[in-house]
């Protein structure tokens, strides 16, 4: 609900109390004072209550709270109807509050149906505190695909377009909305299914940075994995469970001979790079170095970053069998000259013998020539070399890798990533299990998507340095989501801690808790295993995501974790039947017992939304429901910083993976509902630290997270926009 004063006021009310007998009730109003201008918080504004003759002011937040007894003017004798406005009490027979500001006021009526408001005014400078509230509030996010979606959606027709210089400029501004349902007028919005592949609704466009007010993004470029597309079988599974790409693309994915992965990562590069940066009222641009977050704090920016190290593997690379060295000479033995002659000349003879017995000895006895093997190292070794300064020398920059993804690339282990829902998980459950096989003919078809060595190879080992060193220019900064735990545990043992006067920060950006000890990693642990057990009761129990003492040793070392908004990552699919009844339970028992923060959010929805009470509570456990396994992560994460309270959100940011081809939580189907996720946070966060502990899921209250010095709008701040601001200040320079 909006009200218009003559003074452009703008009353935004949220219900908090629902009212029966208004003469009985006390009835606690709050609410925050903003500049009309910035949208920025307004300190120290003077707010008179003529009714009762009091008078309170605006704190450093720009927020005011009192309580209001309706029996101070309900059937009071001799009063007209309506408000009147006067000088003395007993002229106010409807109450009201008038703000004053600067040399003038304003008035809004205090509703007995509302509660919360959100008034706008013409302040002063002086008075600005430069705190934002969630409707306006800025939101960085650490791991975003602008370009996946619709990069991949043009598939060779768009391929063919980049390599001639012709892009359409406005395709990372296209959206699509036929997979998403609107209802209530569009103020409530939902996925329409449980699955989100390429031709599904977008989540991430430029029209979604900017509704979601989304100031920082990091876009992940993301060329698709070759061994997801090798081969007609494996080109099948990856339309079918993940991509939903056209096959005539994945097979040139697929095919190194017609795109290699350094190749799909440069098109992808200079697709994003050629998309117009001002259309629609959005003006963004490419961070140049993290300054530029403090000279102009109110600009739109894009990083670039990459996911998954296999973009700079280019002709050398044989992009599969990572594990066989012959396999590297035979692959460099049909480019003339990289390989001695004696190796060409057996080789020649190898491809004129087909398989046969004799073809199979001289491969074996090819790939144990040490000479052979070594040469061909060192020119896949090199090949990294080359692209990373290759890479440092992109402008616009880019700042951070993901050095894992969803197979493995030959430098590091991976975590594998892959799962799905109904017949799709079963079969990818039975595939996934034969880490703990010796089923030859599975092995052999999936090794390189289930099954990693595990640790850091000689060519992962000169990825972390090429990529952390300054000799060859600007620290392009690694990320450890989808790295398996060995690698994880290589950089914080070896290269973390490398030299103590170099500081590298260690970063997690789109990721979850896993609820483990890492006395439960090993690399033959089957973690559907995990999954079926007591291990866990909420949290996803995978190694893709963190064991506590990596969360711990993360926020000790100033380093950074983005939080995802999968729901299968944050644990969202486990038992969900059983929580969905269970939650929905608790919320009914805190209504119908008047808990004054369940009924908060009741009647913000009641007001905001649907004025029915049996659609209100609907939408609230529909809410709820959506948010918890995003709050089961983020208080785990929390406790487990070893930091005070207050200092660990520091630590913590969003990293959302929209449009990363993933099912999202129904409250943030796309990022232009990220101002509602962050309400409804505020809401929500107070109830679910009270039944967490009802349930002996932690010993803490809210006063432990939360006090006079640090609140929730505090944490919030952090978590959708200071962190990651800060952490980019701070390291991302060139």
């Amino acid at each position: 609900m909006k009200i218009f004063s003559n003074h452009h006021l703008i009353a935004a009310a949220m219900v908090l109390c629902c009212l029966t007998t208004y003469a009985q009730v006390t009835q606690v109003v709050e609410g925050i004072v903003l500049d009309a201008n910035s949208k920025k918080a307004l300190a120290n504004v003077n707010i008179e209550l003529p009714t009762t003759g009091e008078s309170f002011v605006s704190n450093g937040s720009g927020e005011f709270a009192f309580e209001f007894q309706w029996s101070q003017i309900i059937n009071q004798p001799g009063l007209p109807p309506g408000p009147k406005l006067g000088n003395s009490r007993a002229d106010y027979d409807t109450p009201i509050m008038i703000f004053s500001y600067g040399n003038g006021t304003d008035t809004v009526s205090i509703s007995p149906d509302v509660n919360y408001y959100e008034v706008i005014l013409p302040g002063t400078t002086s008075q600005a505190t430069g705190i934002e509230y969630a409707g306006h509030a800025k939101v960085a996010d650490m791991h975003y695909h602008v370009s996946l979606k619709s990069y991949n959606e043009g598939g060779v027709e768009l391929k063919s377009q980049i390599e001639a210089g012709a892009v359409d400029p406005l395709l990372a501004w296209q959206r699509n909305e036929k997979k998403l349902e609107k209802q209530y007028s569009g103020k409530w919005v939902r996925p329409k299914n449980k699955s989100n592949k390429l031709y599904q609704f977008t989540q991430a466009t430029f029209p979604h940075v900017n509704e979601g007010n989304v100031m920082l993004a990091f876009n992940s470029i993301s060329p698709l994995e070759h061994n997801l597309a090798d081969g007609s079988w494996l080109r099948i599974f990856s339309k079918l469970f993940k991509t939903n790409g056209s096959f005539p693309w994945l097979k040139t994915i697929g095919d190194t001979s017609e795109l290699t992965h350094w190749e799909n990562f440069n098109n992808d590069y200079k697709f994003i790079t050629s998309q117009q940066k001002d259309h629609n009222g959005l003006t963004w641009q490419f961070l140049e170095s993290g300054n530029d977050l403090a000279t102009y704090p109110d600009k739109h920016f894009v990083v670039n970053v990459i996911e998954g190290a296999h973009a700079l593997q280019h002709r050398n690379f044989p992009h599969k069998n990572f594990d066989k060295p012959e396999v590297w000479v035979e692959h460099l033995a049909r480019r003339d000259g990289q390989i001695p002659r004696l190796v060409t000349e057996e080789t020649t003879r190898l491809a004129a013998l087909g398989k046969t017995p004799k073809a199979n000895r001289i491969r074996r006895r090819i790939g144990e020539t040490p000479a052979a093997i070594a040469y061909a190292s060192d020119l896949m070794n090199q090949e990294i070399i080359d692209n990373v300064d290759s890479l440092k020398e992109l402008n616009p920059p880019v700042y951070m890798i993901t050095v894992g993804h969803l197979s493995f690339n030959g430098m590091l282990d991976h975590a594998p990533a892959l799962d799905a829902n109904g017949i799709g998980k079963v079969f990818i459950k039975r595939t996934y299990r034969i880490k703990v096989s010796d089923y030859r003919e599975f092995v052999n078809q999936w090794k390189v998507l289930f099954f990693t060595k595990p640790g850091v190879t000689r060519f992962g080992k000169t990825l972390f340095e090429k990529l952390l060193s300054k000799d060859n220019g600007h620290r392009i900064f690694i990320d450890l989501k989808h790295t398996g735990y060995s690698a994880r545990k290589y950089f914080y043992d070896s290269v973390m801690v490398k030299n103590p006067n170099d500081h590298i920060p260690p970063i997690f950006s789109h990721g979850a808790a896993n609820g483990l000890s890492e006395v439960y990693y090993s690399p033959l642990v089957d973690e559907y295993a995990l999954l079926d057990s007591k291990a866990t009761k909420v949290l996803y129990p995978f190694g893709i995501n963190l064991y506590n003492e990596e969360i711990a040793r993360i926020c000790q070392n100033d380093g950074i974790i983005g939080i995802t908004l999968e729901q299968r990552v944050l644990g969202g699919y486990i038992d969900a039947k059983k929580r969905c009844k269970e939650i929905f339970n608790d919320l009914d028992s805190l209504k119908e017992a008047n808990d004054p923060k369940v009924l908060a959010a009741f009647n913000d929805i009641k007001t905001k939304i649907t004025s029915s009470d049996d659609e209100a509570m609907d939408i609230l456990r529909e809410d709820y429901w959506s948010l918890e396994p995003f709050m089961q992560n983020l208080f785990h994460f929390i406790d487990h910083s070893t930091k005070s309270y207050a200092d660990a959100w520091q630590h913590f940011c969003l990293g959302s993976d929209l449009d990363g081809l993933i099912d999202p939580i129904d409250i943030t189907p796309t990022a232009s509902q990220y101002p509602y996720m962050r309400n409804r946070l505020k809401q929500f966060i107070p109830t679910f630290i009270e039944l967490r502990k009802k349930k002996g899921h932690s010993p803490n209250d809210e006063s432990d997270y939360f006090d006079g010095s640090f609140s929730i709008h505090d944490a919030l701040d952090a978590l959708f926009y200071d962190s990651l601001r800060d952490f980019t200040q701070k390291n991302f320079k060139k």
